[in-house]
């Protein structure tokens, strides 16, 4: 999407860092909740100075720019969301370890 040695250094190492902290677990992003909000954040800035095809910024695809602002987009919902999901993932954990404890033999707990 964006090759190397374009212009575009500022807007990849935003992508970079919310993929670095949204690859893992849902416990886990939810410690990084407030880093991944502010990285959305500042992504979104970027995206509008590309709308608005600012001076400083080399031109980006009308495409590109669609996908990115789609991806932040649901980037943003899901982070909306990401309390219920960890908490879901919670009482799901809780579920199958009482469920594990209540199928053991009978010869388990002498």
């Amino acid at each position: 999407m964006l090759k190397e040695g374009t212009n575009h250094q500022g807007l990849r190492e935003r992508l970079l860092a919310l993929a670095s902290n949204l690859g893992s677990d849902a416990e886990s992003v939810k410690e990084r909740e407030f880093q991944i909000g502010y990285d959305l954040e500042r992504l979104n800035v970027l995206l509008g100075l590309y709308s608005a095809k600012s001076d400083d910024l080399p031109a980006i695809g009308a495409n590109v720019l669609a996908e990115l602002s789609l991806l932040s987009k649901r980037c943003g919902d899901g982070l909306s969301h990401l309390s219920e999901w960890a908490q879901f993932m919670e009482e799901a954990k809780l579920m199958r370890a009482k469920k594990a404890v209540r199928t053991r033999a009978p010869s388990q707990y002498t």
